[in-house]
Order: structure tokens, then C-alpha cells, then sequence
């Protein structure tokens, strides 16, 4: 069986993680000033986290990753996918065969 996890993130696309991959969820915050070991995560308006590395297998929807498009909200975790580990192709920027 499969463990690899598929992560949908609510701008629609999607990522697939083996389940001990680290990811760095946003765990403290948001402020709108820096504050001791808070990153600045958006200029304008401000916007400071903090993060914390973690397995990819204890991801659920509401938080917030750090992707390699910013900080995006998870959506929905599907456990034992049989997809390969990366990106999923985003339907939307898929040309349509016309």
C-alpha cells in the first residue's frame, strides 16, 4: 500500500508528500510587527509567523505551509495515494486540447 499523502490547498492546487517528509507549517502568529523569531511572511499589509518543521503525515486542513508559491492554507489531506511524490498539475493551467 501507498503512504504518500496528497495536500490540496485552497488557491486549488496540490501537493503530494511522503509521509515523513518535513514541511514548515506556521505555527505562531499572525502579527503585524516583527516579534522574536517570526519571519516576515508579507509586505504589505505586514504579516509575521512563526514556523515550526514537522513530518508531513500530521498535516490538516486550516494550516498553513510554506510552499514554494508563499504561505498556503491546506484545504483537504488524502492519505495512501498512488501518486508520485511533487506537484500535481493544476487543472486550470493545463491547455485545453481544442
Amino acid at each position: 500500500m501507498n503512504e504518500n499523502i496528497l495536500v490540496e490547498f485552497e488557491d486549488g492546487s496540490a501537493m503530494v508528500f511522503a509521509p515523513k517528509s518535513s514541511v514548515r507549517i506556521a505555527n505562531r502568529g499572525p502579527s503585524s510587527v516583527p516579534k522574536k523569531d517570526f519571519e516576515q511572511v508579507r509586505t504589505y499589509p505586514p504579516e509575521w509567523v512563526g514556523f515550526g518543521s514537522f513530518e508531513a503525515r500530521i498535516l490538516s486542513a486550516g494550516q498553513r505551509v510554506e510552499t514554494y508559491k508563499g504561505l498556503l492554507t491546506v484545504a483537504r489531506i488524502e492519505h495512501g495515494v498512488d501518486l508520485p511524490l511533487g506537484i500535481v498539475a493544476d487543472e486550470r493551467s493545463t491547455p485545453d486540447p481544442a
